[in-house]
């Protein structure tokens, strides 16, 4: 199944479970563009994974009452993300666009997508909210990961959903964790595969901590086994 695919099943998703019940809590459902604003690192892309969109994110553009083919919802959902990674180009609002524009001095573009695609009003979905789109969103970032090719794919995700989707695309036995930061783990590229790094959200951590896992971004994007010499000690 390719990405367009996905995509398409994402909106059909979204109206099912809002049909099923949910109208009220669900947010637009995100779709991600590899169409960044380039940066100055141009040594090939990132992929950087948040959890999910905040708030409603821009359902009055969505128009869910109105009538509208499906793959005009998809076109729309993709103008929407890119004109939003825009606006963050030149005025990040927080510390996760902040980060995403210090990973661009590694690589370009930075690409970016969630691992739940269809967000709640408030908060991260959770129960039921993640439980039906579980399977949708591995096939998606699957289908992310093959249609983009990034270098490096760079997870701000924390433990959320890590058993409903992180691990069944990348096997918990597969994690190399840091010496230094338990909560940061990667897997190194090989096979075709891109390596993976997984950290703890950006928002409220110290400059020392953020540094830290632009060296390993760094690393792993040059084809580094171990991200970060301090890891070797």
């Amino acid at each position: 199944m390719g990405l367009q695919d996905c995509q398409r099943e994402c909106i059909e998703l979204f109206f099912k479970m809002r049909k099923n019940g949910a109208c009220e809590q669900l947010a637009a459902p995100f779709l991600s563009t590899a169409e960044s604003p380039a940066t100055f690192g141009g040594r090939g892309a990132i992929l950087l994974v948040g959890k999910a969109t905040k708030g409603k994110w821009k359902i009055e553009d969505f128009k869910p009452d109105a009538d509208c083919p499906c793959l005009e919802r998809v076109q729309e959902r993709i103008l929407t993300a890119r004109t939003f990674v825009g606006e963050m180009c030149s005025r990040p609002k927080s510390a996760f666009w902040r980060f995403w524009r210090d990973l661009g001095s590694i690589g370009s573009p930075v690409i970016w997508t969630n691992l739940a695609k269809i967000g709640v009003d408030s908060g991260n979905p959770q129960g039921s909210f993640l439980e039906e789109q579980s399977g949708l969103a591995v096939r998606t970032l699957r289908a992310e990961i093959a249609e983009y090719n990034p270098s490096l794919v760079v997870l701000v995700t924390s433990d959320y959903a890590k058993d409903e989707i992180v691990y069944r695309i990348w096997p918990q036995h597969d994690w190399t964790i840091s010496k230094l930061d338990g909560s940061t783990c990667w897997i190194a590229g090989k096979d075709g595969e891109p390596p993976v790094l997984w950290t703890n959200h950006p928002q409220g951590k110290k400059r020392d901590q953020l540094n830290y896992w632009l060296t390993m971004a760094n690393s792993l994007f040059a084809g580094q086994d171990w991200p970060a010499p301090a890891d070797l000690n």
